[in-house]
């Protein structure tokens, strides 16, 4: 059943180069991925170069050292203030976005399982969808990864400089301003130098956010206040429904990271049962986590402005600081402490940018090289070998959006997000399933399809109550993610009629196997004979070509094995040459 759903192995090599050649060995050449054997004759623990692949634990560590950077320690305060009225029913939201990304899980696991190659969603959708709309979705996922990865990154370091504003008890815009865009020159200038203590980097930010998180748990369930929970009035209870998407979006930027180990899915042993508990397990788990910490902060300290609770921390726009474990532990022991803290979380958020921007270069380097993407991006470093042109980019681009406000940066983000990856990668798996519902899954998702229905119904309802301009008068990031993506599809048609590539292709057939193609040129020959015996030539040699032919007709196939190259032309040629 598989073969039914073969795809060109040079599409797909060069994405699993998704870590920097000085690390790994450098990207193999197009052709040279296209004798690779298949997954099912590799070593289970070794890849091809001999180098250990990643396993269940190591997996786990990977989605978890994504997700504990950035995380509640930012978006507290956002998220109960985006609620209309605010106050603690915000955490309905954050629970709305906790199921969405739990039944999410599921799908980016019975994904991973069904395709386990490097790359995530844009492999996903080629396989699924197709080299038509397979690849377009693949192209607009790619596209908005240009602008998603540098708001990730940048709101990473938007947030140290709003830590930072509790140390230098500045709260100016221009302050936090530039102190993000200084802190994110020294990471790209860092990523550009030298690569090589990234791992060691990463195990001591997961260690440092872990200790910091049960020191939370524990601090503010000793500390419990149950008036911190008392829901203010409200006026208006449709206006409030419709603001909990706000705070959604918040807790999708807190969970999301889950699915990191599906980018890497080559490397992963034994990716059919890895990838789909490395996923589900840490949503699981991260949300649990996450929701508790919520719950821990809030239980300790005022939300409500008017009692110098935390939600004035982000009423300020441009001069806010939502540096709130600052506050939780200037409370809890005393400023000393709380500045040692704050830098603990400072180290901690650098971090994650740190491993986020390198990673998000990655991707669209790696696409590049397979030919699916823009060619600027598969340049190299002419000494070090690594990803140049995309690390300088994603660096460039993050320095722009440290100059927008937080609440901006992440609302707009997880604005594309959803589209062009989350709702993207429903569509693959939906369209799969109800091409092929026989085919062999190594992994389905329990209840199929309800976890798929509550992701899409979601996300769709996040989606949709962004912040926009034309209904609600406010920030139009709805119009303007909307816009990204339009540009993204006038920018793929270009590229595809620069290369005449569907839609521009109609007459053009591609195959990956020169047996099928010989194949394929046999039945077009003997389909097409009928039609060729209502022309007339004047040539008695191409009359004894045609009985040739159909002396041949019912022994084509067999030949052809035989001999190996010669089309039914060929052969009946020869046949009149050499009687």
């Amino acid at each position: 059943m598989q073969d039914k759903l073969h795809m060109d192995p040079m599409q797909f090599g060069s994405t699993d180069q998704l870590i920097p050649k000085n690390l790994k060995a450098k990207v193999e050449s197009v052709t040279g991925d296209a004798k690779i054997t298949s997954l099912s004759q590799q070593d289970p623990k070794m890849d091809k170069e001999g180098h250990r692949k990643i396993g269940l634990l190591q997996a786990v560590s990977l989605n978890t050292l994504m997700m504990f950077g950035t995380g509640p320690f930012i978006t507290i305060p956002f998220c109960i203030a985006s609620s209309s009225p605010p106050g603690p029913q915000a955490l309905i939201g954050y629970a709305i976005a906790a199921i969405a990304c739990v039944c999410d899980s599921f799908i980016w696991a019975e994904l991973g399982a069904l395709f386990p190659m490097s790359g995530g969603s844009y492999v996903y959708a080629q396989n699924c969808l197709g080299n038509k709309w397979g690849r377009y979705v693949s192209f607009l996922f790619l596209w908005q990864l240009l602008v998603t990865g540098p708001m990730e990154v940048a709101s990473g370091f938007i947030a140290i400089a709003q830590y930072m504003a509790y140390v230098t008890q500045n709260f100016t815009y221009e302050h936090h301003a530039f102190m993000a865009f200084a802190f994110c020159c020294t990471c790209t200038i860092l990523l550009y130098r030298d690569m090589t203590d990234v791992g060691t980097t990463a195990v001591v930010l997961w260690l440092g956010m872990c200790a910091a998180i049960a020191f939370t748990l524990v601090a503010g369930f000793t500390h419990w206040n149950w008036e911190y929970f008392e829901v203010p009035e409200i006026k208006n209870t449709p206006v409030l429904i419709w603001s909990l998407g706000n705070a959604a979006r918040f807790g999708i930027y807190d969970f999301t990271g889950y699915y990191d180990v599906n980018f890497i899915g080559k490397e992963v042993k034994d990716p059919e049962r890895t990838i789909p508990l490395a996923g589900v397990s840490t949503c699981i788990i991260v949300c649990i986590v996450y929701f508790l910490t919520y719950l821990s902060v809030m239980a300790f300290l005022p939300w409500d402005p008017a009692e110098g609770g935390y939600v004035a921390l982000v009423q300020g726009e441009g001069n806010a600081a939502a540096y709130i474990m600052s506050t939780f532990c200037e409370k809890m022991i005393g400023r000393n402490f709380a500045i040692f803290f704050t830098f603990v979380v400072i180290y901690c958020i650098y971090g994650s940018c740190f491993s986020l921007m390198l990673g998000f270069a990655q991707i669209p380097y790696a696409a590049s090289k397979a030919g699916m993407f823009l060619e600027m991006f598969g340049h190299e470093h002419p000494t070090k070998g690594f990803a140049d042109y995309s690390l300088l980019f994603m660096g460039l681009f993050s320095c722009i959006f440290c100059f927008l406000d937080l609440g901006v940066v992440i609302e707009g983000m997880m604005t594309t997000n959803i589209v062009a990856m989350f709702l993207a990668n429903s569509l693959s798996l939906v369209y799969h399933r109800w091409q092929h519902p026989d085919f062999d899954r190594p992994y389905e998702m329990p209840l199929y399809p309800l976890p798929v229905i509550i992701q899409v119904a979601m996300f769709s309802f996040i989606f949709l109550t962004s912040d926009n301009w034309i209904i609600s008068g406010g920030t139009p990031l709805l119009e303007l993610g909307l816009a990204f993506l339009f540009l993204g599809s006038l920018l793929f048609l270009l590229r595809s009629k620069k290369y005449n590539e569907w839609p521009f292709d109609s007459k053009h057939v591609r195959f990956d196997n020169c047996i099928m193609l010989e194949r394929s040129t046999t039945y077009c020959s003997i389909d097409t004979e009928e039609s060729s015996k209502k022309e007339t030539d004047s040539s008695p040699e191409s009359d004894e070509i045609a009985k040739a032919k159909k002396k041949l007709k019912g022994v084509a196939g067999m030949e052809l094995q035989e001999s190996g190259s010669l089309s039914i032309e060929e052969k009946a040629q020869s046949d009149v040459n050499d009687p």
